[in-house]
């Protein structure tokens, strides 16, 4: 398998929702050169409350300068 880096697409602040964000940052850094800016696992407590967030964690992930081109919950 060839894992070099070939192609840098411009994404604009694209957000995506996965059940596995291990996997989703493991390939698109794989495939489109991106690394990871933030990380954050949501404590259980918040998820809970009726305001939370229907995610458990998030990651912000770029293949340039922005802070984040893609957002995964």
């Amino acid at each position: 398998m060839n894992t070099e880096v070939i192609v840098h697409p411009k994404l604009h602040h694209y957000g995506l929702t996965t059940g596995n964000l291990k996997d989703m940052v493991d390939w698109y850094g794989k495939v489109l050169g991106m690394t990871v800016n933030q990380h954050a696992k949501i404590p259980a407590i918040a998820r809970l409350m009726r305001q939370g967030p229907p995610f458990s964690a998030f990651a912000f992930v770029s293949n340039d300068e922005m802070d984040h081109r893609i957002v995964f919950f």
